[in-house]
């Protein structure tokens, strides 16, 4: 709780506020009041406590606490002969009030700290995904991480020993400030290293002063600066959940402290779960190297039936081809569509789909077939057919001589099938683990689907199935990301009761008026983040201004205007958050040059800020406030159409008014139902 009390600044700001509450308190009650920090035994007093003798006074004293730390003592003094109990109440006011205002400091503090040390884990996780890049070697990925490691902890000494579960043996694949040359295919046997009991608990192992643990003593090696030791475990979570142990990462010498703290745990903790990620990874694609021989095998008894040598070639190619296209897609869903797309080609089918289960609770499968067509009716009418096709399937089924429109016999399921003259279906799986599957209906040529058909359909599924797993990752690591902005901006909407959910309604109209202005993919993500955390800086402005049910005063207003500064200071020592920032620093300036915080006009507004400004006018146009009912499209669409030129600019209001936001939607609106709390309310 110390902590948290040197988080409330005693500064000439805190101890003005401290005055202005002692002289209102002591204007009515004539008592004479003062506030003591106990820390720095400094104190403010009233203009009241001049005007007593302290040898004739009856006297009160009050202490603010904040836990259970002593903070201040609030204390009064009356004229001789007073009643006491007016200075009694005079004192207890004065501490009620000023207890409340430090408390509220010091939460306000102690949330930003906490904020800050958030984006210093996850600044720390992009430099480690940024230097991973598309590296798949394990030892490259191993030594990028312990750098990592080393640099966030200021350790000396490290090593990764990744764990060899045939042999029962750890091999050191990675050290730092140590010779390489030294642990080159260097492997060790679990009862001889200190990592045993780290992979037995899957717990980190932090010492102190491993000289004075007998029972660790004797695992140690060579001549070390310090005795503080540090070994992490590195794991995944299997499919089920279990843990999947990796290996250890060991750390030692801290540079500018005896001891590893538990800060140095935590900022490991979430580094070696990314870590672990990527190692696993790395292995995967090495695994899928290993067997490159066994696909090129299958592939070569696939083409050795075609009795034509150029069409052998031509078909080798054209695999190759897909299995380099698949596994460089990692968005999933322009990957099923590659996989549908080459699944026709390669069998000469007239449909495809690509059925994927989901992980977790139970929740519809991903269904995506060949066209839009397609992909609609099958998630309408077929998608009971479609699970049971590949429910503990472990071979490729045949359904030849179906009749159209499902007429014909049920399948070996027990499910009528869909509109199709017959249908090869192939699972496929990753780890031993069945994933999804591939399926093509409608043999184009006379016939049905064949061996080779679905010879070539598993090496597809055997591709498929790494480059999902990879998209997976991939999307995983996104949705973490877009799900910390996503907490960060709740966190500003949750202070304020009457704009809930306002940064995911404003990056929602700004992106339907960013694709009529037909921004590039890469600037629109960039709009969208930006959009969510436009008012992060509010996170800084007190509660009671921004719940305020009325009109704020013009000090009030003077502090609201700080909030786009205020974002800017919480994110501009991150470095992934710097295309942003533009948006959330300039989106309440005017095109007129009249707005806030630096006065920009016409061009030299951001074209993100100029976006973001109509985007959130329009939600807080139409959003409902204590004050007043939200005035309704048709009202916001005029407002934003009047200030064309003067509030906003001229071709993002067009852009508005043609996007999908305003089609099919009245313009005009009676503005005598609206008060003046209006043109305030949109510059907030």
């Amino acid at each position: 709780m110390a902590e948290q009390e040197s988080w409330i600044p005693w500064d000439a700001k805190s101890r003005a506020h401290v005055k202005t509450v002692l002289d209102q308190i002591g204007d009515v009650s004539g008592v004479a009041l003062h506030a003591r920090h106990l820390a720095t035994h400094t104190a403010v007093s009233n203009t009241v406590a001049g005007a007593h003798n302290p040898a004739e006074h009856c006297a009160a004293t009050e202490e603010i606490r904040i836990g259970s730390v002593p903070l201040a003592e609030i204390g009064g003094i009356g004229r001789d002969g007073c009643d006491i109990s007016v200075v009694q109440k005079a004192v207890r006011l004065a501490h009620r009030v000023l207890a409340e205002y430090l408390r509220n400091r010091a939460e306000i503090e102690s949330f930003s700290r906490e904020v800050i040390a958030n984006y210093e884990v996850i600044n720390m996780l992009y430099r480690v995904a940024d230097a991973l890049g598309n590296i798949q070697d394990v030892q490259r990925v191993s030594a990028i991480i312990l750098r990592q490691a080393a640099i966030v902890t200021r350790a000396e000494r490290g090593s990764v020993l990744l764990f060899d579960r045939q042999r029962k043996r750890l091999h050191i694949v990675a050290a730092h400030g140590v010779s390489t040359d030294a642990f080159h295919s260097v492997s060790l046997e679990l009862s001889d290293t200190l990592c045993t009991e780290v992979l037995r608990a899957g717990e980190p192992l932090l010492v102190e002063d491993i000289r004075q643990r007998p029972d660790l003593a004797a695992f140690s090696k060579g001549e070390y600066r310090t005795g503080s030791f540090i070994s992490f475990p590195l794991q995944t979570l299997g499919d089920h959940g279990e843990r999947q142990l990796l290996g250890v990462l060991n750390l030692s010498d801290k540079v500018s402290e005896t001891t590893f703290k538990s800060n140095d745990l935590k900022l490991l903790t979430a580094l070696t779960s990314q870590a672990a990620i990527a190692i696993a990874n790395a292995q995967m694609l090495e695994e899928l190297k290993q067997s490159k021989h066994e696909l090129n095998r299958m592939l070569d008894e696939l083409v050795s039936t075609y009795e034509n040598l150029e069409k052998r070639s031509v078909i080798i190619e054209q695999i190759n081809k897909i299995a380099l296209s698949i596994n460089a897609t990692l968005d999933l869903n322009k990957l099923v569509e590659k996989i549908c797309l080459y699944a026709k080609s390669l069998t000469s089918a007239e449909e495809a789909l690509v059925y994927l289960k989901r992980e977790g609770p139970p929740e519809e499968p991903l269904l995506h077939g060949s066209s839009e067509r397609t992909s609609r009716e099958l998630r309408r009418d077929h998608l009971p057919f479609v699970t049971r096709l590949f429910e503990g399937a472990a071979e490729a089924l045949f359904l030849p001589g179906l009749e159209t429109n499902g007429a014909g016999p049920p399948t070996p399921n027990g499910q009528k099938p869909g509109p199709w003259r017959n249908l090869l279906a192939v699972p496929f799986s990753s780890k031993g683990n069945g994933i999804g599957g591939l399926a093509v209906m409608n043999k184009a040529a006379a016939g049905d689907f064949v061996e080779e058909d679905a010879d070539l359909l598993k090496a597809l599924g055997h591709q498929a199935a790494n480059a999902v797993e990879n998209a997976k990752l991939v999307a995983d690591q996104k949705a973490m990301l877009m799900d910390t902005i996503m907490a960060l901006a709740a966190a500003v909407d949750a202070k304020d009761a009457y704009t809930h959910n306002h940064s995911r309604k404003v990056s929602i109209f700004a992106r339907a008026i960013a694709e009529e202005l037909e921004l590039p993919d890469a600037e629109m993500d960039i709009l969208e983040r930006s959009a969510i955390l436009h008012d992060i800086g509010k996170i800084a402005i007190p509660e009671a201004i921004l719940n305020k049910p009325d009109r704020l005063t013009r000090e009030e207003f003077a502090i609201m205007k700080t909030h786009p500064v205020c974002g800017v200071r919480i994110l501009e020592n991150i470095k992934e958050m710097g295309p942003i920032i533009q948006g959330i620093q300039y989106h309440h300036e005017r095109h007129d040059g009249k707005g806030y915080p630096e006065g920009l006009r016409g061009e030299e507004i951001p074209r993100m800020a100029r976006i973001l400004a109509v985007a959130d006018t329009y939600d807080a146009i139409t959003s409902d406030r204590p004050y007043r009912k939200g005035p309704g499209h048709a009202f916001a669409s005029d407002e934003i159409q009047r200030c064309s030129g003067t509030q906003f600019a001229p071709e993002v209001v067009e852009a508005f008014l043609k996007s999908s936001i305003c089609q099919g939607r009245p313009f005009s609106a009676d503005r005598s139902a609206v008060d003046g709390s209006i043109e305030t309310e949109i510059n907030v």
